[in-house]
């Protein structure tokens, strides 16, 4: 109808008019360039992924959080992650699909395979216990410990790889937050949401899911 919501052509005014308030920032570019993990994510958990994509080439930040007390244990997304690694002695990748190989780095990669959403939360149990071999063998050489850093990526920084670092902090973290190679301490449920808490102040934005936690859970207390 002629001056309606329909025009001649079959136009609906308003009808993706505004292509960023669907898209969520997320262009051709970036599509192409991220085309796999978008097309392995949940779809509820695709505006936070694109968000991070979007914000990271935006502004080109490399940033990672670091989890106090810790001085030496971080969390990023993936996109935060696959950039030089220098100053990162294990790195935790944990995506439906590993990244890129590392080139020119020392950086010992670890990478955890699981699916977007409950799904890859649930593969997390039987994914994580890949990381202890790894990070024994860094914990116990002593002249390298206090320098030994670890980053844990997600594709949103803020599930997976928080159930992956609880459990790094509730086997390896002692009290002050200095990783050990051995930590001793009688494992309990109060103990692991202690240091659950560690995670809560340091990333308040963080999200892990119930089966997450489930699965690290089954993992520490198994």
């Amino acid at each position: 109808m002629p001056g309606g919501e329909d025009s001649e052509n079959g136009y609906i005014q308003g009808a993706a008019d505004d292509h960023e308030s669907w898209a969520h920032g997320l262009t051709a570019e970036l599509f192409w360039k991220h085309k796999a993990r978008l097309l392995n994510t949940a779809e509820d958990e695709l505006p936070t992924l694109i968000a991070s994509i979007a914000q990271n080439h935006s502004t080109g930040t490399t940033e990672s959080t670091l989890v106090k007390p810790t001085t030496q244990l971080y969390v990023s997304t993936i996109d935060s992650a696959v950039v030089p690694l220098d100053n990162v002695t294990v790195l935790i990748t944990i995506s439906p699909q590993a990244p890129e190989p590392l080139q020119g780095t020392k950086t010992k990669h670890v990478h955890l395979t699981c699916a977007a959403g409950k799904v890859g939360s649930r593969q997390l149990r039987n994914e994580l216990p890949k990381i202890l071999p790894v990070l024994d063998a860094v914990l116990n050489d002593s002249p390298t410990r206090a320098s030994t850093h670890i980053l844990i990526a997600c594709p949103s920084g803020k599930d997976h790889s928080i159930g992956a670092a609880l459990a790094v902090l509730c086997l390896y973290a002692n009290d002050a937050g200095n990783l050990v190679p051995e930590n001793e301490r009688t494992m309990t449920k109060d103990y692991i949401k202690q240091r659950l808490s560690w995670l809560s102040v340091s990333m308040p934005d963080a999200n892990p899911s119930r089966a997450t936690l489930q699965s690290v859970n089954a993992v520490l207390l198994g």
